[in-house]
Order: C-alpha cells, then structure tokens, then sequence
C-alpha cells in the first residue's frame, strides 16, 4: 500500500526526497488536487516504510505537513489522512 506525506515547501519536499531516496522507495508526484495542503508536491512512499522514513525526517529537521494513505478505489483514488 502507498502513501503521500505533504510539505510546507517545495524545499522541504525536495530535500526529503534527496534523503529518503537512498535508503527508502519513494519519489516527487504533484500533490493531488483534491488535497489542498502545502506546496503543491507530495512525496510518495510505501506506507510500510512510514515508521523509519518518519524517524529519518524528524532526525534531520524536515518537517512535514501530513500523510495520507493511498486508497486505489477505481475509478476515483481516495486519500486518507493518517497524520
């Protein structure tokens, strides 16, 4: 299953990426726009790596603004907010 943290800045975004992508499956994707919450990016990630990228982050100062778990619900996805 997949989830979507959303930042306060494409800086923050991006810098998230650059650290996450080492270690962890996860890439940039605009920001859906049913969501409307920071700065037009969100990174997508498996929600079963949460927990550790959650820990990288707040390690290194990023904050984030929320995450939402992914819900393919064809023909329309869904968002749920889990933090």
């Amino acid at each position: 299953m997949n989830a979507m943290i959303t930042f306060n800045s494409p800086h923050l975004a991006m810098a998230a990426e650059k650290l996450c992508e080492k270690s962890f499956t996860c890439r940039l994707i605009p920001l859906p726009t049913d969501i409307d919450a920071g700065c037009g990016l969100a990174m997508k990630i498996l929600l079963a790596d949460w927990d550790s990228i959650k820990k990288l982050l707040s390690d290194e100062n990023l904050p984030i603004n929320n995450i939402y778990k992914i819900i393919d619900a064809s023909p329309i996805t869904k968002y749920e907010v889990i933090l």
